[in-house]
């Protein structure tokens, strides 16, 4: 990956967003009684808002996950599942709301910072460096693309997946024994079942939202990949009898 020069604006909004929600998770785990560690995740958490790099935070989220079965181990002296469930604890909701809100303001930092895919050469801008002394390269994302409503729609999108989770984990603690399998295993098997299928269903009707209501050229644009993805062969195939064509004739001109 390359760095690229920051958009400075919306990146402020971003830290400060991202700081919001750091703030929600350090309120969390101190409520859970975690002192030194909650202290190491805020300092962490800071160096990422403020230098944001790929992959740390699948770190940070793998390290929140042990902390708190650490938690649960200080709290129950077992490592087992437990099947209490208070709906709406505000525990729950601060640290859920938190961890939500820090690492999608920390995935739009690394979106407005570096370039998923390598960037082409023959478009960087002069011989421009940025503060680290790389060439300038040009913006991960345009700005006239970022707006307000990005921030709007995070904090909504926040709540609805807090209040949707509770729900239905309150559920799924309801539910007893089936088939005779253990009620810990059924909600662990009916959870998975539902992410997955939950997944699928949700891409499918967001990408054909999107595709609906698409610009006409990002439209036009998306059916020429469709139709190139299933005439790519028969494509091929006539290039190369063109390719074949053009060859006959330089040969027989030089004859």
């Amino acid at each position: 990956m390359n760095e690229a020069k920051p958009i400075a604006v919306h990146t402020v909004h971003y830290q400060v967003t991202a700081t919001v929600g750091l703030g929600m998770t350090c309120l969390g785990l101190y409520w859970q009684g975690i002192d030194f560690l909650n202290i190491f995740l805020g300092l962490v958490g800071a160096w990422m808002i403020l230098f944001p790099r790929p992959r740390v935070p699948l770190v940070f989220l793998l390290f929140v996950c042990v902390v708190q079965v650490l938690a649960h181990f200080e709290e129950f002296r077992t490592f087992r599942f437990t099947p209490s469930f208070q709906l709406f604890e505000p525990t729950t909701v601060v640290l859920a709301s938190g961890l939500l809100i820090f690492f999608c303001s920390q995935y739009r930092l690394l979106a407005l910072k570096w370039h998923v895919t390598p960037y082409d050469p023959r478009f960087t801008r002069g011989k421009t460096h940025d503060e680290s002394g790389r060439p300038s390269v040009p913006q991960t994302r345009p700005e006239a693309a970022i707006g307000p409503d990005e921030i709007v729609r995070l904090v909504v999108n926040t709540a609805l997946c807090v209040l949707f989770g509770q729900l239905g984990w309150h559920w799924l603690s309801q539910m007893g024994s089936v088939a005779g399998l253990q009620p810990p295993f059924m909600q662990i098997a009916i959870l998975i079942w539902f992410g997955i299928t939950g997944l699928f269903v949700g891409a499918g009707i967001a990408g054909y939202w999107r595709r609906a209501h698409s610009e006409p050229d990002l439209a036009k644009l998306y059916l020429q990949e469709v139709d190139w993805r299933e005439a790519r062969r028969e494509y091929a195939r006539i290039g190369r009898w063109i390719a074949w064509g053009k060859q006959k004739v330089a040969r027989k001109k030089r004859v």
